[in-house]
């Protein structure tokens, strides 16, 4: 980890010790594989693909990866999320006492941001060109969910958007400035898209993105937005069937498909990318269900079914 680095993560801690805060995160995963049931399995797909050779992919790999070769990934709980304390007390007493729990919701115990306006501001540190990118990306976050991005340097409550070394965040709002580090690689999304009707046989879409001549990474994703919709009382499942130019990466970074299943709509859905996840029907909670295609590298091809039961 390189001196800048250290001292962001040192900032970014609130005056936790790293070294502490690393044990612990260690001790915790051994505790979730210890409680996990009997045949079961915390690797996927993603975990045990082979990782590119990151000399020669444009702005190395994922964020997971990009926060390993930054020197931050064992600082913080599944690669990317700053816990505060008390979620982290949180999380250990569960596993520690064998409760289950789904994958990336490290806790419930943070406030609420007051009328659901989230403030921000932009470090010196940020370049012109990653503030137009999130600016562009909060606009399209505040068009299509519950919540509001201001961009406001001197509210009590806000978010303070920085170029550290790594990919990196708080849960939530957690009172002062909190910092959310946005290194090379941390890009943000850009759309085309339908309203589909599902009916009670298996229809199908397919979406192509991106630009097979383009050897770099985009600045912005192209993005597909679907809407699958069935009739009242019925439930939506999809299944993806093709994938063709996906990598499979941690985070599903580069290209994929993400099924907005979650009655929880601001938590982070499973991201298909690689063969193992082919063929999975997925049951929604959601009617009409969102199903986002995003490509940031090349082109892809995706395939998916859906219909309702």
């Amino acid at each position: 980890m390189t001196d800048s680095g250290r001292a962001s993560l040192a900032q970014t801690l609130r005056g936790v010790d790293p070294e502490q805060r690393r044990e612990r995160l260690s001790n915790l995963q051994l505790v979730d594989v210890v409680s996990s049931p009997a045949g079961a399995s915390n690797d996927t797909d993603e975990d045990q693909a082979t990782e590119m050779d990151m000399a020669s992919f444009p702005k190395g790999g994922s964020i997971v990866v990009s926060n390993r070769v930054a020197g931050v990934s064992d600082y913080l709980y599944e690669g990317d999320i700053n816990l505060t304390e008390e979620q982290l007390a949180v999380l250990e007493s569960r596993l520690s006492n064998g409760t289950t729990r789904q994958k990336r919701q490290a806790s419930k115990v943070y406030p609420i941001w007051a009328n659901k306006k989230v403030f921000y501001y932009f470090d010196a540190s940020l370049g012109e060109p990653m503030r137009a990118l999130v600016r562009k990306t909060l606009a399209y976050l505040t068009a299509r969910t519950c919540l509001t991005f201001v961009e406001n340097a001197t509210a009590t409550n806000r978010v303070r958007v920085f170029r550290g070394d790594g990919c990196y965040s708080y849960v939530g709002m957690i009172g002062g400035v909190q910092d959310l580090s946005l290194a090379d690689g941390c890009n943000t999304p850009a759309g085309c898209g339908a309203v589909l009707t599902a009916a009670a046989t298996w229809k199908s879409k397919k979406v192509v993105l991106g630009d097979a001549t383009n050897p770099n990474l985009r600045d912005t994703y192209a993005l597909c937005n679907d809407w699958i919709k069935a009739p009242a009382g019925k439930k939506v499942q999809v299944q993806v069937t093709v994938m063709k130019g996906v990598l499979c990466l941690n985070g599903c970074w580069t290209q994929g498909i993400e099924f907005k299943t979650l009655a929880a709509k601001a938590i982070t859905n499973p991201r298909s990318c690689c063969a193992g996840q082919l063929k999975q029907v997925i049951t929604s909670n959601l009617n009409p269900t969102p199903v986002i295609n995003y490509n940031l590298y090349l082109q892809s091809e995706i395939t998916y079914l859906y219909r309702y039961i």
